[in-house]
């Protein structure tokens, strides 16, 4: 399969849905792109940024990821994760990050976001150049939600994050790899020599992914991002459907 059927295969799973849809796939060929520059309630890809801001204090700050960070009772949040059903309080820097990102944890996302700083995160976005990318809340912020700031991205800029992150470093793509929610890019990855590293996210009438796909050639940033959803299970199948024909593109050229 070349590029170019690709795009076919992929435009066609898009039409029959009942969303809109912003798909990128950047490959060492080309890029497929379908309203890439649609901007959309990121939901939790935008944990993907965060993670990177984390990270990049570390490297370049003298963060430390090692550090505690006790989170209050009154601060666990509902929604994805296991933190507000624990009664332990205090946790490193870095299994939040961990857990912010192969669970989805809403809790250790808002820690993150505190450890670090909203206004960080959004500067970095900025200074990689994905300028429809923003973080106004935190996770389960529903007044904030209410009175309008969400946070939003593009499927451009989340190939572009996907892009840096794995240039800069292995680590985080390590912790990708290590996602636990697989059932739409990876759902049909049989492949031994075929990592793929995702991120999901989903809010009501949103469902989306993001990540890489890796083997010994070539590698392939995706992003697949559906609002205004009619039917929850028919988009995700829809995302594992464009992710196996990613899958047959790097496999049977």
């Amino acid at each position: 399969m070349n590029l170019s059927s690709l795009e076919k295969k992929v435009t066609n799973i898009v039409s029959t849905l009942n969303a809109k849809a912003s798909v990128v796939i950047r490959t060492n060929y080309g890029t497929i792109a379908i309203n890439e520059k649609e901007i959309m309630p990121a939901a939790s890809v935008i944990k993907i940024p965060i993670m990177m801001e984390a990270f990049r204090q570390a490297r370049t700050e003298g963060g430390d990821l090692s550090a505690p960070v006790t989170i209050p009772q009154h601060n666990k949040v509902g929604g994805a994760g296991v933190l507000q059903f624990l009664s332990q309080d205090t946790f490193s820097l870095y299994d939040l990050v961990k857990l912010m990102i192969i669970v989805s944890d809403n809790t250790a996302s808002n820690a993150v976001i505190r450890s670090v700083g909203m206004e960080a995160i959004n500067r970095m976005i900025e200074e990689l150049g994905c300028w429809n990318t923003k973080l106004r809340r935190e996770f389960m912020n529903l007044k904030a939600q209410g009175q309008g700031f969400d946070n939003t991205t593009t499927a451009e800029d989340m190939v572009n994050l996907l892009e840096q992150l794995a240039l800069h470093d292995r680590e985080m793509v390590e912790i990708l790899k290590g996602q636990q929610l697989t059932s739409q890019l990876p759902a049909y990855n049989t492949y031994e020599d075929l990592e793929i590293a995702n991120k999901t996210g989903e809010l009501d009438g949103v469902q989306h992914d993001v990540g890489m796909f890796v083997d010994s050639y070539q590698s392939v940033y995706v992003a697949v991002l559906l609002n205004e959803v009619g039917e929850a299970v028919e988009a995700q199948r829809a995302i594992a459907d464009i992710g196996h024909q990613v899958m047959q593109y790097m496999k049977l050229g």
